[in-house]
């Protein structure tokens, strides 16, 4: 009630503008840290794939390494055989490190890091075979032979539990972007409830206002009517307390008008109450 009209008619508008300000800037920080958290897991992602394919690569060519040092173990003299074979050891030694990236990239979940603890025991396993082989392979080729066999069945468990790391990879990808898809909803949702609420807050405000101007005016007519007709007594009456703005101001306006005018015909009366006892007095004399 202190506040001047113009204030009160911008209370609707300004809470409206604050509340879609707010929203703006929340949904820009939260789409920002959005997009941050979606850089590191593209990345994370990269790495995991890149990986990955780092592991197939090497331990194909670890694979053919020792099928090359299989076929060529009877001409070969031993030193050169037991150098060839230190070659097998740290080939594998370094697809361990390399998986080892995988088990960091993807300590978030526990079924992508049991694959990689997996590939990395098969990996020890399938060298340790190979290396089995050559060395059978030097005394019997035969038993070489037999030896192979069983250490491509580790590999191709190997090959299967790279390709799942990939397909999991793939699937943490799509369900991160679901998640964010729902968050991004939530927060839409939210903001407009926000927004919607603001909305009807705004318009029960304007209408309290306006219907606060409108009985303020009404009353001021009124006065203005009753001054119009002759009834000044009106303001002396009148009890209701004036508002704090213009309004009010306009109705204290018409009331110190009437108290003026009581007080210019209280002196006319008085006046006339003079002049009609002077003229009984003359009338006497006469």
């Amino acid at each position: 009630d202190h506040m001047k009209l113009g204030l009160k008619l911008l209370i609707a508008p300004l809470l409206v503008a604050a509340v879609s300000l707010s929203a703006a800037l929340i949904y820009g920080v939260v789409d920002h840290q959005e997009g941050k958290k979606a850089a590191r897991g593209d990345a994370q992602d990269f790495s995991r794939l890149k990986a990955s394919g780092q592991a197939q690569e090497s331990l194909s060519q670890l694979r053919g390494e020792a099928y090359r040092t299989l076929s060529l173990v009877s001409s070969l003299d031993e030193a050169k055989v037991k150098s060839m074979r230190a070659d097998l050891a740290r080939q594998g030694e370094d697809i361990k490190v390399g998986v080892s990236r995988l088990a960091d990239a993807g300590n978030a979940d526990a079924a992508a890091a049991k694959t990689v603890a997996d590939v990395s025991t098969r990996v020890a396993e399938y060298v340790k075979r190979c290396d089995k082989a050559i060395d059978l392979s030097s005394v019997d080729p035969a038993m070489g032979v037999g030896a192979v066999r069983a250490a491509e069945e580790i590999y191709t468990l190997l090959a299967k539990d790279l390709r799942e790391l990939v397909s999991r990879t793939e699937a943490l990808r799509a369900e991160r972007i679901q998640a964010a898809d729902k968050r991004q909803l939530a927060l839409s949702m939210g903001l407009a409830c926000a927004l919607i609420g603001a909305g009807l807050v705004a318009g029960w405000v304007s209408w309290r206002i306006q219907r606060r101007i409108v009985v303020a005016l009404q009353h001021a007519v009124g006065m203005s009517d009753a001054v119009a007709a002759g009834d000044l007594a009106i303001a002396a009456n009148d009890t209701q307390a004036p508002s704090k703005d213009e309004i009010g101001d306009l109705t204290l306006a018409l009331q110190r008008m009437v108290q003026g005018l009581q007080g210019s015909l209280q002196t006319v009366r008085q006046a006339t109450d003079s002049i009609a006892t002077a003229s009984r007095e003359i009338a006497s004399g006469n």
